[in-house]
């Protein structure tokens, strides 16, 4: 039986998975084809060819227009990368909708202006100036309730 010959060497697989490959931020510009997108860098502003990568590929993750996206450059050819993650869209609050929010806010408010806004739903609910066809429905209501009432005295 022969031995086999030992070498001094590493694996190379291993080697280029050690080698650190430059990550950028870029925004999908454009869909090609299944796995084939346009990504413009966020820090060049180039335009380079980027697909899939297997991993976002076996979970079905979607990539669309107007994406964020991570891309690993390949060392080899500038003009091509890997997409590697799509990064989730930061959210921007617009100054407007936060203050109006804040208004809105029943525990922000002063306590002058709860007692304003109080008043007003008083107002409203109990001493609203009525339709005089509302008032009318609702005496004629009273009138037929005390009809009713009076009737049942009677046969009692």
């Amino acid at each position: 039986m022969k031995k086999k010959k030992k070498y001094n060497q590493k694996n190379p697989k291993k080697n280029r998975k050690e080698q650190q490959k430059p990550i950028f931020e870029g925004k999908i510009v454009e869909p090609m084809k299944d796995i084939l997108f346009h990504v413009c860098l966020d820090d060049t502003n180039e335009i380079i060819l980027g697909y899939l990568s297997g991993n976002m590929r076996r979970n079905r993750k979607r990539v669309m227009l107007g994406d964020k996206v991570l891309i690993e450059v390949l060392e080899d050819n500038y003009k091509k990368g890997r997409i590697i993650s799509r990064l989730l869209p930061v959210p921007t609050s617009d100054s407007q909708t936060s203050m109006e929010q804040i208004k809105d806010d029943q525990q922000v408010k002063d306590p002058s202006e709860l007692s304003k806004d109080t008043e007003i739903t008083n107002i409203r609910s109990s001493n609203a100036p009525q339709s005089s066809d509302q008032e009318e429905r609702r005496q004629e209501k009273r009138n037929t309730n005390d009809k009713n009432s009076t009737n049942r005295d009677l046969v009692d």
